[in-house]
């Protein structure tokens, strides 16, 4: 058995109370986080340092009812500050919200230097037209991002971004220097929409999430 299964065997018991006794997920979970460890030389130095937030992350993903599966790419089990961190991806941020009852459905975009985009306001839809195929639409040229949610009662709710409150959110975060801003901009900005629009939707608690 390896260094990170031996850490993470010590989060079963509350792991499996947590989730009522659902042993097959805890073999899953447990594979994925140890997986996840193995392949991260940060998360392996914190496995020495502070195995503790190794476990309690793996005790949130039975809390918050995600996953580590990197095919579902619902959370990630990241290196923050010296600790490991569960953080929820834009997707499972959005799959706790449905759960919840706390919208029907909802989307988020990029918008990019040569799209056609109008705001009409936070309860009417904007409009948005790009030809999907121009290669020019890159990171270096996404200029805001959008999240539109419909509520339980068919409320539509649009909440818009713009670039320079991007990267001061980006600025603030702890882990701004983390992959995930660095290798998938766009995800994290619609990410940071999604959770400030979230704020104005009735009974979601997103917050006891990881936030940046």
């Amino acid at each position: 058995m390896n260094d990170a299964q031996v850490i993470i065997n010590k989060a079963q018991d509350r792991f499996l109370e947590v989730c009522k006794g659902d042993k097959e997920k805890w073999i899953k979970e447990s594979m994925y986080a140890s997986q996840i460890i193995r392949n991260n030389s940060f998360l392996i130095k914190i496995l020495g340092d502070n195995p503790q937030s190794i476990q309690d992350s793996i005790i949130q993903v039975a809390s918050l009812g995600l996953t580590l599966n990197p095919a579902i790419k619902y959370a990630y089990l990241i290196p923050r500050s010296g600790k490991a961190c569960l953080d929820p991806s834009y997707l499972g941020l959005i799959y706790l919200a449905q759960r919840d009852g706390c919208i029907k459905d909802v989307y988020a975009d990029v918008v990019y230097q040569t799209d056609k985009f109008m705001f009409l306001g936070k309860t009417t839809r904007h409009i948005h037209e790009y030809n999907p195929f121009d290669t020019s639409r890159t990171e270096n040229k996404i200029i805001g991002v959008y999240c539109v949610a419909r509520l339980p009662d068919d409320t539509v709710m649009v909440e818009v971004m713009n670039k320079a409150e991007i990267e001061k959110i980006k600025a603030c975060s702890t882990s701004e220097k983390s992959p995930a801003w660095n290798g998938w901009f766009s995800e994290m900005a619609k990410k940071s929409v999604f959770k400030r629009g979230s704020k104005a939707w009735p009974t979601v608690n997103i917050e006891k999430s990881q936030l940046l």
